[in-house]
């Protein structure tokens, strides 16, 4: 487990998670609006396009960054209360996450199966260590080595 966290650096990670999960939004709401419906550009005019695709990137934008606030804020409040870090900050982090969700769907019932997505989500990575490879889980020795490249790779000569 990492190292227990000050004031200062829960400060940081919600400045960075918030900023991360905005900037993800508005990429995920960029590729959104290329996979709908745009409006076309009719009589050389694409401002009503671009003002639908900046809505999306908008809204996409700001609902990761509530989401990333969330959960950091509840897992740095959590984690400063407990003094303790570990696995059961990010499952309370999860399920406020979950509950942002929960708000902008307007249903409780999907609220709570966020929350529980999002919380077993985190206890995964906790204990994992945040990797999904390793011994443990995918080296493990049973399946052989693919080569990267479809092609031998020439050897360098070493001619003096």
């Amino acid at each position: 487990m990492v190292a227990s966290h000050g004031p200062d650096d829960c400060v940081q990670r919600f400045i960075n998670s918030t900023a991360f999960g905005g900037a993800a939004g508005v990429f995920f709401g960029a590729v959104t609006a290329n996979w709908t419906d745009t409006l076309a550009i009719v009589d050389n005019n694409a401002w009503p396009a671009f003002k639908r695709v900046g809505r999306l990137m908008g809204q996409y934008g700001l609902m990761m960054a509530a989401i990333a606030a969330a959960f950091t804020a509840t897992d740095c409040m959590v984690e400063g209360l407990r003094r303790k870090n570990d696995a059961w900050n990010g499952v309370f982090g999860g399920f406020a996450a979950g509950a942002v969700l929960g708000l902008r769907a307007k249903r409780v019932s999907f609220g709570v199966g966020s929350g529980v997505a999002l919380a077993l989500s985190s206890v995964i990575c906790d204990i994992t260590g945040g990797k999904l490879s390793g011994k443990p889980l995918v080296n493990d020795g049973a399946t052989p080595v693919k080569p990267i490249f479809p092609f031998p790779r020439a050897q360098p000569s070493h001619e003096d």
